[in-house]
């Protein structure tokens, strides 16, 4: 599996995941190895931020699993969080974020 469909598959996910009309969105996903999360988020046509229940799945969640493994080869791009970007026009911009805070955290709970 590529990159470039990867992003695809998420970013149609996204499209799929809101009933209205939008400019942006940005689909927040916190990746722990045992669990994903997501938050979708966009904006309107009149430029107001509104949640949109997200319907990813679980063909989505293998997706992201390939792309942790792609993207942090040979220990490169350490990240947990990505926030996926995209605009109504089809445009993707990726934020890998590395959360210390929750490295920490889920470290300390695997060891209690």
């Amino acid at each position: 599996m590529k990159i470039e469909e990867i992003y695809h598959a998420i970013g149609q996910s996204i499209v799929d995941s809101i009933d209205a009309d939008w400019k942006n969105s940005i689909l927040r996903i916190t990746y722990t190895g045992n669990s994903i999360e997501y938050n979708l988020g966009y904006w309107d046509n009149d430029n107001i931020e509104k949640d949109s229940d997200y319907i990813g799945g679980y063909e989505i969640m293998k997706k992201i699993d390939k792309l942790h493994e792609i993207t942090t080869a040979e220990g490169n791009n350490k990240w947990n969080k990505i926030e996926f970007k995209l605009t109504f026009d089809g445009k993707i911009n990726l934020e890998f974020i590395w959360d210390q805070e929750l490295f920490d955290e889920l470290e300390h709970l695997s060891k209690e």
